[in-house]
């Protein structure tokens, strides 16, 4: 209920949204295969996930029946109505752009609700496991460390998943001796005997397993960004800073479509002609996602992807701004920055009042270098007024 309620202004939102009227009803389809499909079609995620959701539900379905579980009669019937419920959602993000084709529906993000499935049902999986654990009450070592590590796979499933092989062979050998040697200690305190001294060796192998997680995310995050805690993006930083300190405040920049720098218009304080992810917005404003295509198709996009909108179709395109599950991703946004040439930019100068250009050093061009950062260079637009 409280969800709901909480949700009700995004919902109103979206469906004030999808009433306006709209220059190509395709637009917004387009956009959303193009820009980020995996939050609305749902054959862009990995097969796992979809088996994931399907053992979630045969599992919640089927526990009422189990013997031996602490479940009351309400909290069983109150897991079949939820995995009901959780199914439903699934199936409708299904149908919604193979067969219904409802623009509301599609701007719901229905496959997100499968989210919250997942998070409640890992609640319910690791309470499962601890109560299981508690009841078994084993004290050999083997049998110890096999619920230790179940423990750890119901709590940080997720994360596992989408870590690499290094981690989790970590996981399984640092989390197990870690508690052994823990239990070793506490098994000799009075204070610690018993149930205690097992709940302080499943605790500690659940803390040293999401240690190791967070190490390893910290690492990854360090390497991404510089910074352990922080996501910085110190080359559009930079250059958005210098921009600020020295153009117009309403100058407008050319700038690459894909990756970090669609934060540049946030840190410089100027327009920008389009980025992959202000196509993200349709959603709430559907009626710019046929102007997100025409400045894409400017910019090159079609050509790049080999996509033409004259025959497109409802979940053709969705490799572009994603994956299938049998082909690899391009970045094609990337080669689209790569492949803009400056008589591209001339021509768009006039129709739309570019004053910057910002692209690569080793790209040719007769307009005046401005500023240079890194493999960057901002270049003076002379004809643009």
């Amino acid at each position: 209920i409280v969800a709901v309620v909480v949700g009700l202004p995004a919902v109103y939102l979206l469906l004030r949204a999808a009433r306006m009227p709209v220059e190509n009803p395709m637009a917004p389809w387009m956009v959303a295969e193009l820009t980020f499909p995996l939050y609305f079609f749902p054959n862009t995620i990995g097969v796992l996930w979809h088996g994931i959701f399907a053992l979630f539900f045969v599992l919640a379905l089927a526990l009422p029946y189990l013997r031996g579980l602490p479940l009351s009669p309400m909290a069983a019937r109150t897991l079949q109505i939820w995995a009901i419920v959780a199914a439903g959602w699934y199936g409708l993000a299904w149908a919604t752009p193979f067969w219904i084709q409802s623009l509301p529906l599609l701007q719901i993000h229905l496959i997100r609700a499968t989210d919250l499935w997942y998070f409640s049902m890992s609640f319910l999986v690791a309470g499962l496991t601890a109560l299981v654990i508690a009841s078994t009450a084993s004290d050999h070592p083997w049998r110890r460390a096999l619920w230790g590590l179940a423990l750890i796979g119901a709590c940080l499933w997720p994360y596992l998943l989408s870590s690499t092989w290094k981690l989790i062979g970590l996981v399984l050998i640092i989390a197990p001796i870690a508690g052994e040697l823990v239990w070793q200690v506490l098994k000799r305190l009075p204070l610690f005997q018993g149930e205690r001294g097992r709940a302080g060796y499943y605790l500690t192998i659940l803390l040293v397993g999401s240690a190791l997680v967070g190490v390893h995310a910290m690492r990854e995050r360090f390497y991404a960004f510089g910074h352990p805690l922080l996501i910085r993006y110190p080359t559009v930083e930079t250059v958005a800073r210098w921009a600020r300190e020295h153009t117009a405040k309403d100058a407008m920049f050319l700038i690459p479509v894909h990756g970090e720098w669609r934060y540049f218009r946030y840190f410089s304080d100027r327009s920008v002609f389009v980025h992959q992810k202000d196509g993200d917005a349709f959603p709430y404003a559907p009626w710019y996602a046929a102007e997100w295509l025409r400045r894409m198709a400017q910019l090159g996009l079609f050509e790049v992807a080999g996509i033409e909108p004259q025959s497109y179709t409802i979940g053709k395109w969705v490799f572009v701004g994603g994956s299938e599950w049998m082909r690899p991703r391009i970045n094609y946004y990337e080669a689209v920055s790569k492949s803009i040439t400056e008589a591209r930019v001339a021509h768009l100068a006039k129709e739309y009042r570019i004053d910057y250009w910002i692209t690569y050093k080793e790209t040719e061009t007769n307009y005046p270098e401005v500023y240079a950062h890194g493999a960057w260079k901002v270049v003076k637009i002379t004809n643009a007024r």
